[in-house]
């Protein structure tokens, strides 16, 4: 659920975005084979994204300061988290304002409305609309849009009592973030010089782990 951050680090506006955040919907029941070639790489960048994630230290420290007890809950809420500061500090990392790289990326899923899952077409009409990636510069927003994305999923996150631990350790979430995404970006950077065909048309990118 990390969005921003994917959308950011795709570098693209356009299909490799859609691949990238769409993730794991696309790689599932065949549907990436089906799909072009730049969401196909994008899927592939979500891969690499989720593998280093997952893994780094500072996640980890990011997911043992919440009260859940739910291993996966934690997570989606560390990314929603690093989603706000990514907002918060975007003039740092990009020179395209907030606003027009969201309404971009929104353009970006209506081209390509045809081939999202329905999982997902769930999700973005909520998302233009109560704008999402704009929300996430303050704390209020932040808590509606985890409000709305538990409303959608039609589960229970206990998502108030992850938001009270967000509030409660702010300066700390924010500092696992700075260290995390700065190292991720030097990942992507190096993943990008290792696979010097990673944009090219002919790249096909590996099924499995990333790597």
């Amino acid at each position: 659920m990390n969005y921003l951050i994917e959308a950011f680090l795709t570098k693209d506006s356009g299909s490799k975005q859609v691949g990238c955040l769409l993730g794991d919907l696309i790689l599932k029941k065949g549907r990436y084979v089906l799909t072009d070639a730049k969401i196909q790489r994008g899927a592939y960048v979500h891969t690499c994204i989720m593998d280093f994630t997952h893994s780094h230290p500072a996640f980890i420290r990011s997911k043992s300061r919440l009260s859940l007890y739910n291993e996966k809950h934690t997570a989606k809420f560390v990314d929603i988290f690093y989603n706000h500061f990514l907002a918060i500090h975007w003039n740092e990392y990009s020179d395209i304002q907030l606003e027009k790289f969201s309404t971009n990326l929104y353009k970006a899923f209506l081209d390509k409305i045809h081939i999202i899952p329905y999982k997902f077409k769930r999700i973005l009409p909520v998302m233009m609309r109560s704008g999402w990636l704009m929300q996430f510069t303050s704390i209020a927003g932040l808590h509606r849009s985890m409000y709305e994305l538990e409303k959608i999923s039609g589960r229970s996150y206990n998502f108030e009592a992850g938001f009270r631990d967000f509030v409660n350790n702010y300066s700390g979430f924010q500092d696992d973030f700075r260290e995390f995404f700065s190292e991720l970006i030097l990942y992507l950077t190096e993943l990008q010089d290792s696979h010097a065909d990673l944009e090219s048309s002919s790249f096909i990118p590996p099924h499995a782990q990333c790597r």
